[in-house]
């Protein structure tokens, strides 16, 4: 390992990385809709796209705060092994809250599982760093 980079750090880089690439993902999603829609801009009344674009906005509005919370936890010195607990669950939420944004049709469960997971894993990786972050400043 690199002089001052940790495994916690090196973890919370690596879903960095892994939430790039289905962040890619679910923009080539909404890409092929815009595509078969003939829609260049904005969303065109067309419903699919419209499901489409609501899939990869959410990702936007939910994974950069939590990615913020990983590297919160790694500056604290968090364990690699805490940041893959909540990291790994995320990324499955993730993708299949994204599968039922990619097509017509799909299971409504998808969508509130990812929904459920994306929120949990939230809410206590924000009361671990706040938790931390409170006791250190408290120690120094």
């Amino acid at each position: 390992m690199n002089a001052g980079i940790t495994a916690s750090v090196a973890t919370a880089s690596l879903y960095a990385a892994v939430f790039a690439i289905i962040g890619i993902w679910l923009g080539v999603i909404v890409g092929q809709w815009r595509q078969r829609e003939k829609v260049s801009i904005g969303d065109g009344g067309k419903i699919d796209l419209i499901r489409a674009m609501r899939g990869q906005a959410n990702f936007i509005e939910t994974v950069p705060m939590v990615l913020i919370l990983f590297f919160a936890m790694a500056l604290l010195g968090a364990p690699y092994w805490v940041i893959h607990l909540f990291g790994a669950p995320l990324v499955v939420a993730r993708i299949v809250h994204g599968l039922h944004f990619s097509k017509p049709g799909q299971p409504g469960w998808q969508r509130a599982i990812g929904a459920v997971i994306s929120i949990l894993v939230t809410i206590l990786a924000a009361i671990g760093v706040a938790g931390h972050a409170i006791y250190a400043m408290m120690q120094g």
